[in-house]
Formats: structure tokens, C-alpha cells, sequence
């Protein structure tokens, strides 16, 4: 759930800022926003109206701004230019008056401090740079926290809502085109639900949720049928309810081997450095009531060795025609690992994932994502040093030759992988 907190209230100003200041300026003005210099000088009709870098600051602890994981600063306006500090360190920069914009936050103190230059000056990157009114200079608009779930529409796609919907009418019918803008750290599947005017969704839009827990149930009833009662199962990263609908892939051979008895015993990997593992697949497992175990990652060698597991579950981000799979990082060691101790390793994800474009997994792009994630995410104090140097990618491909099969909501794929995947194409054609 997304929390909103307004933080107009008990911001500092000064109109000629001599440095950024490291602790709440005592000796500035106090003011709360909306606020502009320009509320008298800017009255008299003429151009004779301060116009320049002015300073604001405010103070913030941990718990005014709530207890949501990620954090976002909302500007609805900031005439012309603007530039945000937090804690000494500057988070954004932006130039235009009239539109809005957000910082993420980064580190989080007991104490923080906020501040904001905002610049009216003439500037010729700025539009408009000429008008017949005043170029009132300030945080004019609201500012507020924005606190969400690690997995959310995007806040980051030009200060938008992330949720764009354009609407065609024709008489008495009407066409709606929806796109989402999500960040989400294990992947996730978006679900628009159109209602009448009662609020009661229509038809269509059951219907492709329904069409989508059907595909998740013939991945977990295909993926079911490789394994035994009992068995030691070994996940990494999250390909269950919370990606998807109602099973999964990765973890839906579990959830539905749950749900007609089956007693697995399951190891889930932690999957650092953002913890999908810990944090979402670990919690899947247990509210089903499955055994699960979590591990480092660094402990897959170990729990293999000692002969706990007799498969390894994964979901796909992407698959090549040759049957290289794109997964969370870390995926390939497991696969690696799996292959020495003769440990059948299972790739599970929609047809839809099977890139027809894509030759083999050195066509896969792979992400890199900052380093604070590794040094900092989820520590009270940093690992490493600030300047210690971080290499980061969110993927990794797993090679084909180390994937026992791949299952889709079509069958079971087996090597080699350049023919029965050519084959799923060649049905659906």
C-alpha cells in the first residue's frame, strides 16, 4: 500500500544561501510551502523582481517519513530550476517549473536533512524564458513522501503515475489501452481490472486473469509430474504467486504438490544481493505450510553434498532458441553445482518467455544495477568502504547444457533444445 505524507510544515529559507548546510540553519526564516520570494516584489507589474539561488532546508527523521521500504521525494512544483540534497549528498536536478518531479531516497538516517536549491534566474535552457507575468521563484507546489513496496509502478517515469490508460469511443462501445511502468526487483505480471460504473470488473478482464492461473497450473502440473513425494527441492530467487498468479512457475510444482499432498522439503536460496529468496519466497512457502529451509547462497554446495536435494526449481526471464536461460544472478552457479553432483536442474516459465529472436544467450542483455545494493541494501552499516568499487549484474544465462529441461505451460522440453523448441514454435504456427 502506498503511503503519502505531506511535508509542507517547518521548512527553513534563506534567499542567499552562503553553503549547503550540513545541520538545520537556526538562523534562516521559517517558513512552510507553498512558498515564493516573489510574494511582494513580484506585484508591481515590472521586471525589477528578485530573481536568483535561493535555499530551503528541513529536517526529517526515520520515522516521520514511515515505515514503507522505498522512499520517494515529490515535487509538484519548483520554479525554474531545481536541485535536492539529502544528507550532503545531491539526489536530483531538475529544470522547468511546471512539472512535476521525485528523487528517491537513499540511505535513511534517524536524522536527515533536506535541502533544496531552487533557481529563478534567467536561464536559456528553461522555458518559458519571456512572459507578460512573473517568474514567481520557489517550492510553490506540494512536497510530500511517497513511501512504496519494493515492487511498484514506476516513480521514476517523468514524476507520471506510472499507469497510462487512453480510452476510444465509438457510439455506446469503448476501446482502453493500459501500459505500466513497474519497477520490480524479482519481476512481476500486471493485472488491469476494467469495472462498469457499479465497479464490477467486465468479462474480459476475469478472463485473462483466469487464462493466466490456468497457464501457471499446466507449468505446475508438467513440473509436478518430474518429482516425488518427499523430495529435497532447492529454489533461488521467486517465481511464485507474488511474480504471477496463483501458482507461478518456479515454485508452482511446490504450491500445487502442496495443495494434493505432496511433502517436500524445500531449500530456498536467499538470492543476493536484493534477497528475493529471504524475503518473498521464503514467505510464499511458509504461509502454504511447505517445509522450507532458508540458505545463503554460498550453502547450495553444501546441502547438495550432503544429499538433501533431488531437484532445483527456477523460473526464466528469457529464453534463447537454443535453450540458454536468463534468470536472477546466481542462477548459473546453482546450475553449475547441480550438474557435479548429478542433480536434475529444471527451468520453468510461460512459452511467452521463449524469445523466437533470440539465437542464444549471448544475444541477452544483462542489467547492471548499482553498487550500493551489495554495500549497503539491507545492512544497518555499510560492508565495505564508500569507495570500494562494485560490480553488480542482476542476471546471469544459464548455459543449455547444464538444464535438465525446461517446462512450459505446452509440454516439457528436452534436449536438444535448438529441435523441440523449433517444434513448440512449428505447433503454434
Amino acid at each position: 500500500m502506498r503511503q503519502i505524507i505531506n511535508i509542507n510544515k517547518d521548512w527553513r529559507f534563506s534567499k542567499k544561501p552562503q553553503s549547503t548546510p550540513t545541520a538545520l540553519p537556526t538562523d534562516w526564516e521559517s517558513v512552510d510551502l507553498p512558498h515564493t520570494w516573489n510574494g511582494t516584489d513580484g506585484q508591481d507589474g515590472g521586471n525589477d523582481y528578485y530573481r536568483g539561488k535561493c535555499a530551503y532546508a528541513k529536517a526529517l527523521t526515520a520515522d516521520e517519513l514511515g515505515s514503507a521500504p522505498v522512499h520517494y521525494l515529490q515535487f509538484d512544483g519548483v520554479n525554474s530550476s531545481a536541485q535536492v540534497y539529502w544528507n550532503g549528498k545531491q539526489i536530483a536536478k531538475h529544470d522547468g517549473g511546471y512539472s512535476t518531479f521525485r528523487a528517491k531516497l537513499p540511505e535513511i538516517l534517524p536524522e536527515n536533512l533536506l535541502v533544496v536549491y531552487a533557481d529563478n534566474s534567467p536561464n536559456e535552457t528553461v522555458y518559458p524564458q519571456m512572459a507578460d507575468f512573473t517568474f514567481y521563484g520557489g517550492i510553490y507546489r506540494d512536497v510530500t513522501v511517497l513511501g512504496v513496496e519494493e515492487s511498484h509502478f514506476d516513480l521514476d517515469y517523468y514524476g507520471a503515475p506510472g499507469v497510462q490508460v487512453v480510452p476510444t469511443m465509438q457510439g455506446t462501445h469503448a476501446t482502453v489501452a493500459a501500459t505500466a511502468y513497474v519497477t520490480a526487483p524479482t519481476g512481476c505480471t500486471v493485472h488491469f481490472a476494467i469495472t462498469n460504473r457499479n465497479g464490477d470488473p467486465v468479462a474480459e478482464a476475469l478472463a485473462v486473469q483466469a487464462e493466466d492461473i490456468e497457464m501457471c497450473r499446466k507449468i505446475s502440473a508438467y513440473g509436478l509430474s518430474l518429482l516425488r513425494d518427499g523430495d529435497g527441492l532447492l529454489t533461488h530467487c521467486n517465481a511464485g504467486e507474488l511474480a504471477t498468479s496463483r501458482y507461478g512457475t518456479g515454485l508452482g510444482p511446490i504450491l500445487l504438490g502442496k495443495e494434493k499432498g505432496y511433502n517436500f522439503k524445500v531449500f530456498s536460496d536467499e538470492t543476493r544481493p536484493l534477497l528475493q529468496g529471504a524475503r518473498l519466497t521464503s514467505y510464499e512457502l511458509e504461509k502454504a505450510g511447505v517445509d522450507v529451509t532458508l540458505i545463503c547462497d554460498n550453502m547450495a554446495s553444501q546441502v547438495m553434498k550432503n544429499g538433501w536435494i533431488q531437484a532445483v526449481l527456477v523460473g526464466c526471464d528469457r529464453v534463447a532458441m537454443n535453450g540458454d536461460a536468463a534468470n536472477k544472478i546466481g542462477t548459473s552457479g546453482v546450475a553449475i553445482l547441480a550438474k557435479h553432483y548429478g542433480i536434475p536442474f529444471y527451468v520453468l516459465g510461460p512459452t511467452s518467455t521463449v524469445d523466437p529472436h533470440c539465437a542464444t544467450g549471448a544475444d541477452i542483455q544483462i542489467e547492471e544495477r548499482p553498487g550500493d545494493e551489495i554495500k549497503e541494501l539491507y545492512f544497518e552499516r555499510p560492508t565495505a568502504l564508500p569507495q570500494t568499487k562494485c560490480y553488480n549484474p542482476a542476471f546471469d544465462v544459464t548455459d543449455h547444457d547444464l538444464i535438465t529441461a525446461i517446462i512450459t505451460d505446452k509440454g516439457i522440453l528436452r534436449p536438444p533444445y535448438t529441435e523441440s523448441l523449433r517444434a513448440l514454435f512449428q505447433e503454434e504456427v
